[in-house]
């Protein structure tokens, strides 16, 4: 690495990548399991909106068609159990490969790359600082902490660590670093510490919030089709091809018939109705939206300011 002498370049090629093996992640990351815990707390939310969508979906096409009100939760019932199951097990594999895979960092002449949970290109001048503090299980270990923002003018800053256990390595790593803040672009600060700082606890969720934005959701996604049909009215006919597709008994077809005559006298006042509706649900959606969008803006606020 060359660094003298030319400082709009100060990096003149790739380093060679500085990686930690994924036997290390156990002594490295021990806020995983907290970590995972705030993965499936915002997880969770989602999950039940997509259960909840495909219940809906599933026992008006039984109901269509004639099922039975027990056929059809029973089968509802099991769907949602084995999506739920395999997005348990989706979170569980990629919180395993976390745990177990190697860190790697490259130090390029813009850009610096790190893995995992994936590979992310930073410029840097995104960096704010590079820790160096020492591992408690080991002499000449360090572990090595960059803290940057993720897009320009981000309020909230990010951490990603890795471990290195040769002394060589992280001298090199330390000497590529300096020659890197010469270049009078590049602002970040180098920390070195004589005692290894506590494991910082994964941030908090705001779990509200995200339920909040989950019901503004499924309010928009229920209104907004219906305010649509209202304002634009129906043009299909019952010959067209998506209407084909779902056979509906003539049970619920003369159900159907006889609710809409009972309530609605003209086709004019139907549409009325669902624009009435299908206005409220989409005005009540983003009403929601705001309200999750300040409260997670209160949120981040008592964190930054805890008094």
């Amino acid at each position: 690495m060359e660094c003298a002498g030319n400082y709009n370049s100060p990096v003149k090629a790739v380093s060679k990548p500085f990686v930690q093996p994924g036997r290390l992640n156990l002594w490295l990351f021990p806020e995983l399991r907290q970590r995972g815990r705030v993965t499936i707390a915002l997880a969770t939310p989602l999950f039940v909106y997509a259960a909840v969508m495909m219940g809906e979906m599933f026992l008006l096409r039984s109901w269509l068609i004639g099922w039975s009100i027990a056929r059809s939760l029973t089968l509802a019932f099991t769907l949602a159990l084995v999506f739920g199951l395999g997005l348990w097990a989706f979170i569980e594999a990629l919180l395993w490969v976390s745990r177990h895979s190697q860190r790697v960092l490259e130090l390029g002449p813009k850009r610096l790359r790190f893995r995992p949970p994936r590979w992310v290109s930073l410029s840097w001048d995104r960096l704010q600082s590079v820790v160096f503090e020492p591992a408690h299980f080991a002499n000449e270990a360090a572990r090595i902490t960059l803290e940057y923002v993720p897009v320009r003018r981000a309020k909230r800053t990010r951490s990603w660590s890795l471990l290195l256990t040769d002394s060589d390595e992280i001298d090199r790593l330390a000497s590529e670093l300096e020659c890197l803040r010469r270049s009078p672009d590049l602002e970040f600060d180098i920390v070195k510490m004589a005692e290894p700082r506590p494991p910082t606890p994964a941030g908090s969720v705001p779990r509200m919030g995200v339920w909040i934005l989950v019901a503004s959701l499924w309010c928009f996604t229920h209104g907004f089709p219906l305010l649509g049909v209202g304002l634009l009215g129906g043009h299909g006919t019952s010959e067209s091809p998506s209407s084909s597709r779902l056979e509906i008994s003539p049970e619920r077809r003369e159900q159907v018939g006889r609710f809409l005559l009972h309530h609605f006298s003209t086709i004019e006042e139907f549409q009325r109705a669902l624009i009435a509706g299908g206005g409220a649900l989409t005005a009540l959606a983003a009403v929601l939206f705001f309200a999750a969008d300040q409260f997670n803006r209160n949120t981040d606020s008592k964190k930054v300011n805890p008094r």
